[in-house]
C-alpha cells in the first residue's frame, strides 16, 4: 500500500511547509477548497503555482484567465491530424468554484508563475467502453478513485450519510467560513491519506495514478530548483500524500500523441455529477453560489434562504399551483437550520435544503415515485447556464459559424436547456432553412437537434407529414463534436460535404463499396441538408455501385429509397431531378437484370429475395404512370414461372404473375399443390 506514513504526521508536515513548499490538497469544483485557497494565497503570496492540469494544456492559461471567460467552460483536447491512432475528445471542466480556476486567477493577478504539472493528455491511455469502442466523453477530472475507496465507503456508513457527497459536505463544505486554512488543508490531507491507504500500488499503476504523480514530482523538483520564492502545489487531494512525503520518483511525460486543446463553453448540466457525466460535484450552481457568499456572515444559511426564496419566486411565475406559500417557506428554512445544528454543522448544506423541502413542501406525494417540486428544486440547484469564452479563444471557425447560423435561424443558444421547435417544411422558407441546418448538424453527429416527429424518408414513413418537430439544445457536446469532426472547415455546409465524401470513401474501405443502398443513404442525407453539390458528386458513385452490386435485395432497397427521394424532390428543394430520374431508372433496370438470375440464387437467400420483390412491386404501384416501364417487371415475372425456384420464392413469383395478369389463379393453385404434395397436411 502507498502512503505508509501516519496521516497526522502528514498534516504536521503540510502545515510546516518545509522549504517554502505549500501543499494544497483539493477536490475538483469544491467551493470550500477554493475559499481556503484564497485565504492561503493572500497570506503566503506564492511566486510559483503548480496546478494539477495536463502539461500540454498550458497554452490555454491566457484564455482561462481572460476577463471575458465566464465559467462553466472546459478544455477539450482532440487528436491533431488524422493518423492511425484516434482518440475520443478529452475534457477538463472548469467551474466558477473550481480551486484550480481560483489558483490560476490569483496567480494571474499577482504575477506568479503557473506550471501545469500533470501527465500530458496525449500520453494518457484511452479508456475503452465495454463494447470495445472508445468511451466518450473522456472526463479527466473524474473521481472514480474516491468513489471506490473502502475507507470513504466505511466513513459514509459510520456517519449515517446517504452517499459520499453528503459526507464530504458535512466534513468540508460546511467549513467554508472557517478562517484557519492551515487546519482545513491539514484535515484534508489526513482524509485523503486514509482514502489512499485502501489501494494497492498495482491498482494505482493500472489507472496511471503513479505515472501522473511521477510527472508532478518532476515539475515540483524543477520549481524548487528555481529558488524563486514560496511554491504552492494545488493538486487533487489523492495525489498530495506521496508528493508531500517525497515518495514519488520524478519522471517527465513520455512521447505523446499530439492533442490540440481548445477552450469551449460548458454548462451546469454537464458539470452536474447527478446527470452521470462524472465531471464535477452535484448541483453545481448551488456550490457556485456558496463560493460567492463565502465572505458573508453565515454563508450556508444565507444561501439556503436565497435558494428557497428564488424557487418560490420562479414557481409563482411559471407554475403557480406548485409554488410553496410563505408559511411553508419559513418552515423549510427553520427546519434546514435546525437539521444543521442537530448534525453539528455551521449551517444548512445541500442535503439539509433537500430534507427540509421534502418535509415542508410535499403534501400527498410519495417521494419514492417522484415529486415535482423536488424536481424543480434540483433544477435550481443544478443551474441551466452555459459559460462563455473570449472572442479570440481560438475555437475553430466552424464553432462560431454554427452558433451564428443557429442564432440567425432563431435557435436559442444562450443556455443548455432543451427546447422544442415546430417547422412547416412545405410552406415556410425560413423553416426549410432551419430544417436543413438541423439535419446538417445531425449529419456531423453534434446532437444539437433530434427529430421527434416528421417525414422519415429513410424508412418511407409519414412522407406526407406537413411539419417536422425537433427538440434542440446547444450543449458542450455540440462544440466538442464540431471541433473533433469539422475543425478544418469554415462553414457547416463545407464540413458536411467533406463528411459525405469521407463516408463515400469508407464504403470502399469497409468492404461495402458494392452496396447501392448505402450510397442512396448518403444522397438522402445530402438532400435533407440542402447540399445539391454533394448530390451531383454522389450520383455517379451511385450509378457505378448499382451496376457492380450483385445482390437483388440491396438493389431493390436502393431503388425504393431513391424513389422516395425522387418523390420528395420538391419538398427537399432538389432542382437536378432529371438526372435523379435517370439514376432511378438505372436502379430499376439493374433490379430487373438481377431478377433474371434468381434461378441461380441460393436457397438461403430466398426470404430476402421475396421481400425484395415485394419492395420493387410497391415502388411500381406507387409511381406515377410513365415513371417506369412496368412491362419489364411483369415480363420477367412471367418468364420465371417455370424456372426451378425455392418453394417460397416460386410462390411469390406465381402470386406476382397472377396480380399482374400474366398468369391464371389456377397456375398459382397448381404450384402450391405441388409444393405441398409430399407433406402430411391435416
Amino acid at each position: 500500500m502507498t502512503g505508509v506514513a501516519a496521516p497526522q504526521d502528514m498534516a504536521e508536515r503540510l502545515v510546516a511547509a518545509e522549504g517554502g513548499v505549500h501543499f494544497f490538497p483539493i477536490r475538483h469544483h469544491s467551493p470550500a477548497c477554493a475559499m481556503q485557497l484564497q485565504r492561503a494565497f493572500a497570506e503566503i503570496a506564492p511566486r510559483i503555482v503548480l496546478i494539477e492540469m495536463p502539461e500540454d494544456f498550458i497554452s490555454m492559461l491566457p484564455l482561462i484567465t481572460d476577463a471575458a471567460t465566464r465559467p462553466p467552460v472546459a478544455i477539450v483536447a482532440v487528436a491533431a491530424g488524422k493518423g492511425k491512432e484516434t482518440r475520443e475528445p478529452s475534457y477538463w471542466p472548469i467551474s466558477a468554484s473550481a480551486p484550480e480556476y481560483i489558483a490560476m486567477r490569483l496567480a494571474h493577478e499577482t504575477g506568479a508563475s503557473v506550471v501545469f504539472c500533470d501527465l500530458a493528455v496525449g500520453a494518457r491511455r484511452q479508456r475503452d467502453a465495454p463494447d470495445g469502442k472508445h468511451a466518450a466523453p473522456n472526463v479527466l477530472t473524474h473521481e472514480r478513485i474516491f468513489d471506490h475507496s473502502a475507507y470513504i465507503q466505511a466513513l459514509v456508513e459510520r456517519t449515517g450519510c446517504r452517499d459520499w457527497n453528503e459526507s464530504w459536505d458535512r466534513l468540508f463544505e460546511s467549513r467554508i467560513g472557517e478562517p484557519d486554512w492551515r487546519r482545513f488543508f491539514g484535515d484534508m490531507v489526513v482524509y485523503c491519506a486514509l482514502a489512499r491507504q485502501t489501494y494497492a500500488d498495482g491498482d494505482l499503476e493500472s489507472d496511471e495514478t503513479l505515472a501522473r504523480e511521477s510527472v508532478m514530482q518532476f515539475h515540483l523538483e524543477a520549481a524548487i530548483a528555481r529558488k524563486a520564492g514560496p511554491i504552492a502545489v494545488v493538486t487533487g487531494g489523492f495525489h498530495t500524500p506521496p508528493l508531500l512525503m517525497r515518495e514519488t520518483r520524478a519522471q517527465t511525460s513520455p512521447v505523446t500523441l499530439a492533442m490540440r486543446p481548445y477552450l469551449v463553453r460548458f454548462s451546469h448540466g454537464w458539470l452536474d455529477r447527478i446527470n452521470g457525466y462524472a465531471s464535477g460535484m452535484p448541483s453545481p450552481l448551488y456550490y457556485e453560489r456558496l463560493l460567492a457568499a463565502a465572505r458573508e456572515p453565515a454563508p450556508l444559511q444565507q444561501v439556503a434562504e436565497s435558494v428557497f426564496l428564488d424557487l418560490a419566486r420562479r414557481l409563482r411565475k411559471q407554475r403557480p399551483a406548485l409554488a410553496p406559500r410563505i408559511p411553508a417557506l419559513a418552515g423549510a428554512l427553520r427546519q434546514a437550520i435546525d437539521l444543521a445544528a442537530l448534525r453539528g454543522l455551521a449551517g444548512p448544506g445541500r442535503m439539509e435544503i433537500f430534507d427540509a423541502a421534502r418535509s415542508c413542501f410535499l403534501k400527498d406525494e410519495d417521494p419514492r415515485h417522484g415529486a415535482p417540486i423536488l424536481d424543480e428544486l434540483s433544477r435550481d440547484l443544478m443551474g441551466q447556464a452555459i459559460g462563455d469564452v473570449p472572442p479570440g479563444a481560438g475555437s475553430p471557425p466552424i464553432v462560431e459559424a454554427a452558433r451564428k447560423a443557429a442564432q440567425a435561424l432563431r435557435f436559442n443558444v444562450t443556455d443548455a436547456i432543451r427546447r422544442t421547435r415546430d417547422l412547416d417544411i412545405h410552406r415556410n422558407a425560413d423553416h426549410v432553412s432551419a430544417s436543413r441546418f438541423l439535419h446538417a448538424m445531425a449529419l456531423l453527429g453534434t446532437d444539437f437537434g433530434r427529430c421527434e416527429q416528421g417525414p422519415d424518408y429513410a424508412a418511407g414513413v409519414d412522407l406526407d407529414a406537413l411539419f417536422e418537430i425537433w427538440s434542440y439544445a446547444w450543449s458542450p457536446q455540440v462544440e466538442a463534436a464540431l471541433i473533433e469532426k469539422a475543425a478544418g472547415y469554415d462553414t457547416i455546409a463545407a464540413a458536411c460535404i467533406a463528411h459525405l465524401r469521407w463516408q463515400a470513401g469508407e464504403l470502399e474501405r469497409e468492404g461495402k463499396g458494392r452496396s447501392a443502398a448505402a450510397a442512396v443513404s448518403l444522397m438522402l442525407a445530402a438532400a435533407q441538408c440542402g447540399l445539391e453539390q454533394s448530390l451531383d458528386e454522389l450520383l455517379p458513385l451511385l450509378e457505378q455501385l448499382v451496376q457492380e452490386d450483385a445482390e437483388l435485395a440491396r438493389v431493390c432497397a436502393a431503388t425504393r429509397s431513391l424513389f422516395i427521394l425522387w418523390r420528395a424532390r420538391r419538398v427537399l428543394g432538389m432542382t437536378g431531378s432529371v438526372r435523379l430520374a435517370q439514376a432511378l431508372k438505372g436502379c430499376y433496370r439493374r433490379a430487373i437484370d438481377l431478377m433474371r438470375l434468381l434461378p441461380q440464387a441460393g436457397t438461403d437467400k430466398a426470404g430476402t429475395n421475396v421481400a425484395a420483390l415485394a419492395d420493387l412491386r410497391e415502388v411500381l404501384d406507387g409511381a406515377p404512370s410513365g415513371t417506369f416501364d412496368r412491362s419489364l417487371f411483369d415480363d420477367t415475372i412471367a418468364a420465371l414461372l417455370d424456372a426451378p425456384l425455392e418453394g417460397s420464392l416460386a410462390g411469390a413469383i406465381a402470386s406476382l404473375a397472377v396480380l399482374s395478369g400474366r398468369a391464371e389463379p389456377g397456375q398459382l393453385a397448381s404450384i402450391l399443390t405441388g409444393a405441398l404434395g409430399g407433406a402430411n397436411v391435416q
